[in-house]
């Protein structure tokens, strides 16, 4: 019978981080969401840096300096979603304040939440608009 290797986090952490190297932004998405799922889990990031094992913080090392925070000079919001929903800050340069203990993680509602907030921001006060076509024109 066959030798089966155990499974290692960090062997597979570092390998998809690797791979952020050279990958356009939309495969950086899902590069960031494996190596998240790797590195934490079902859990969000922790509130401090400090509590990152070797392995994610390498994971997230590798999402500051390879994620697809922006493309074409504009924000990716997808990946700055990604990154919140993880309790993450959304920025390459927030990722960077974060792991040297300048700023908190974000503590971030869902996804839905923030949606429904931003819709609910957006059309709070509805844009007036003329009607130029019925009985009238």
């Amino acid at each position: 019978m066959p030798h089966c290797r155990r499974f290692n986090r960090g062997r597979a952490i570092d390998a998809i981080a690797l791979q952020h190297r050279e990958a356009t932004p939309f495969e950086r998405v899902s590069l960031s969401a494996s190596l998240l799922n790797l590195a934490f889990g079902g859990d969000r990031a922790p509130a401090s840096a400090a509590s990152l094992t070797g392995p994610q913080r390498r994971a997230i090392e590798a999402i500051r300096d390879h994620g697809a925070f922006m493309i074409d000079d504009a924000h990716f919001v997808n990946y700055g979603l990604l990154m919140r929903d993880w309790g993450l800050p959304d920025s390459a340069e927030a990722v960077g304040d974060w792991l040297d203990g300048r700023e908190a993680a974000v503590k971030a509602p869902s996804r839905k939440h923030a949606v429904v907030e931003a819709l609910h921001g957006r059309f709070r006060d509805p844009p007036k608009v003329e009607s130029r076509v019925g009985p009238n024109r």
